[in-house]
Formats: structure tokens, sequence, C-alpha cells
């Protein structure tokens, strides 16, 4: 294989968006008609009643909510480990029937994982994280993207941020003249968010939201890195793409990917 034989091949991205609440983040990945996602947010309680030309297609999505409502007897991190074993073999076997994978949130689910650690090796849920517990957790995770990553198909997952102040100091490193904001997809910790999340995912992305002719609103993503806020594209997506009128399809048709069950096909 030679770089431009990259163009022929519609591999699956695997695709990070975070961002504050209220920008539309499931919103716009509900649109994946034909994919299942997993709901640690409860967040189709709110996507399924937007009204605007892409309800259709969220109300097609195939979903199922893991979210703990008995916080001392968690079950929503072993489903949805459970489901994704599941759906590995299916897909080993070549039985998989969905066009995509969607975890919506990122945040959610690694609560949800905390929850299910920290019952099992204290017996108390809601016991405080020790060093352990945050090694155990950022496998868990890792463990569960990788598997993700190897089913072939669309991946998209929501995160909220995490946000840091960057100390900016003087030369000789003694005096802090200034701090600036910064902000990361959110992970189990801040080191794992810096340092080692990016490399699970082809595409990092910022969501945001402003307001545009009257009182319409304009839903972006953002894809290069600022000073404050850190991004990531390997297709060319571009920068501050409003997806307001073209949806999901429309960004993804930005990185050259056709989503639907003819990208299963092997490469």
């Amino acid at each position: 294989m030679k770089a431009p034989d990259l163009a022929k091949i519609n591999a699956p991205p695997s695709i990070l968006i975070f961002g504050p609440f209220g920008t539309f983040k499931t919103g716009l990945v509900s649109q994946a008609s034909g994919a299942y996602l997993f709901d640690f947010d409860n967040g189709m309680r709110t996507a399924w009643k937007v009204q605007d030309k892409f309800t259709p297609l969220r109300h097609a999505i195939e979903f199922d909510i893991y979210q703990d409502e008995v916080y001392n007897k968690p079950t929503a991190w072993m489903k949805a480990m459970s489901k994704l074993q599941l759906f590995a073999q299916q897909h080993a076997d070549g039985k998989f029937k969905y066009d995509g994978i969607i975890i919506d949130s990122f945040t959610g689910m690694i609560r949800a994982l905390q929850l299910q650690i920290m019952l099992n090796d204290t017996g108390d849920a809601l016991a405080k994280p020790q060093i352990q517990h945050w090694g155990a957790m950022v496998h868990q995770v890792e463990s569960f993207l990788t598997i993700l990553r190897g089913i072939r198909c669309l991946k998209i997952v929501t995160a909220h941020e995490l946000f840091l102040e960057k100390q900016i100091k003087s030369s000789d490193g003694r005096k802090v003249l200034r701090t600036e904001p910064e902000y990361h997809p959110m992970s189990v910790t801040q080191k794992h968010s810096i340092n080692k999340l990016g490399w699970l995912f082809d595409e990092i992305w910022h969501a945001s939201v402003s307001i545009g002719a009257g009182t319409s609103m304009l839903w972006t993503l953002s894809s290069r890195s600022s000073p404050g806020i850190k991004c990531r594209t390997r297709s060319g997506f571009p920068d501050k793409y409003v997806h307001t009128e073209t949806g999901l399809k429309g960004v993804l048709e930005k990185i050259g990917y056709s989503y639907g069950a003819e990208t299963k096909q092997k490469s």
C-alpha cells in the first residue's frame, strides 16, 4: 500500500466530541440511525424531543439506558461491558448488524465504572477512590475503548470537558506571571485526559454553541487546537464547522466517510 491508496478506503473513523453541557452533542450523535447508542446520561430523553429535520433519524436509533438508579447496587457498567463484548463477538462471527456504536457520554460511563469498582473493592459504591482504584478505572476504560476500536463501524464518543488553569511562569520558573484556561476531554484522571486518551481516537473535536441570525442556534465543532482547547483531526475536518443545517451526515461527509451498512465491508 502507498499513501494515496488510503483515499480509496472508506475506513470507519473513531471520533471523540467533547464540550460543555448544552452544546448539542447528544442531539448530533443520535442522528446516526442504524447505530446502537449506549446512553449513560439519559440524554436520549432530551434528544428525542428535539424538533428539526433530523428528528426522524433520532427516533430510529436503537439505544439502552445505562444509569444506576440505586447507587449501592450498580449494574450499569457490567451491562455495558457485556453488551460491548457481545458486539465484538458478533462482529468476529460476521453477525454484527449496526452501522455504528455511540457512547453518550464517556463521562457518565466513567461514573458508572467508579460505582462498580468501589462497591467491588470496599463494599461502598460511594467510597473515596484511592490510587489503586484510579489505576483500575484507567485499565477498564482503556479495555473498553480497545474492544470498541476493534469493531469495524463508525464509533463516536461524547464527553464533557475538563477545565484546567495552566500556569505561565517567568523564565527562571520562580514566578507565576499569569494563568490561562485549558480544556481537555474529561477522562478518569487529569493525566489520562491530557496524555493518554487521544491515541484511542482518530478525531477529537470540541463542541460549542452561539447565537446566529435572530435567535437561531449555531451548533459548531472545532477540530484545530487553540492555546486553550485541545483538538485534533487526521482527516482535515474543517475548523469551526457549523452543523446546524448539515447534521451528522454532513459532518461525516466532510471527513470523506460514507455512513451506512456498506461501510462494514472489508477494505
